[in-house]
């Protein structure tokens, strides 16, 4: 198994699985769909290595912040660092990357009477994160919006390309296998 893979950039993303029906009629307005779902939405979690044209790790399960969060464990258990993170729009994603690899900045005591502020977890300098969401009208594509999460300095001094193409080709290939 590999370990410690130098990696400058990963690509996340979910491929919905087409077991029993296109829209849970549970799924949430941003498309979680919720644990207990038995209507057939599972999705395959792929995180993918773009310079090496490696799949990283990959999983299976419903579109929650769990699943995300468990690819983004597997995935840093494979590469060395913090690599730049490209993604489709979910909202999960960039909670479970600060949650798997964060600091903690804790604040000195004020000398004020009452409870004092709890440490909070904050994502470290040199992750970076951004989104690429597509807009869909009628199966055509509309526009493509681009979001830096953070991290926008080191991803401009990296010179990165914002793109999650390579892990589109892989799930197309999947697709029709």
């Amino acid at each position: 198994m590999l370990r410690d893979v130098q990696v400058t950039q990963g690509q996340l993303d979910a491929l919905w699985s087409c077991i029993a029906r296109t829209h849970s009629l549970a799924a949430s307005v941003d498309g979680e769909s919720p644990e207990e779902s038995v209507d057939g939405r599972q999705w395959v979690w792929v995180s993918f290595a773009p310079e090496f044209r490696l799949m990283l790790a990959a999983h299976v399960g419903p579109r929650t912040f769990q699943s995300a969060l468990l690819l983004i464990q597997m995935t840093a258990a494979m590469v060395r660092g913090v690599p730049c993170f490209f993604s489709d729009g979910f909202r999960s994603s960039l909670p479970a990357l600060v949650a798997v690899s964060h600091q903690m900045t804790e604040f000195a005591r004020t000398g004020k009477r009452g409870r004092p502020r709890k440490p909070v977890q904050e994502p470290p300098p040199d992750l970076v994160s951004a989104q690429l969401s597509k807009h869909k009208h009628r199966g055509h594509l509309q526009a493509l919006t681009e979001r830096v999460c953070g991290g926008a300095a080191r991803l401009a001094a990296l010179g990165l390309k914002m793109s999650t193409s390579l892990i589109a080709r892989l799930h197309l290939t999947l697709r029709h296998a």
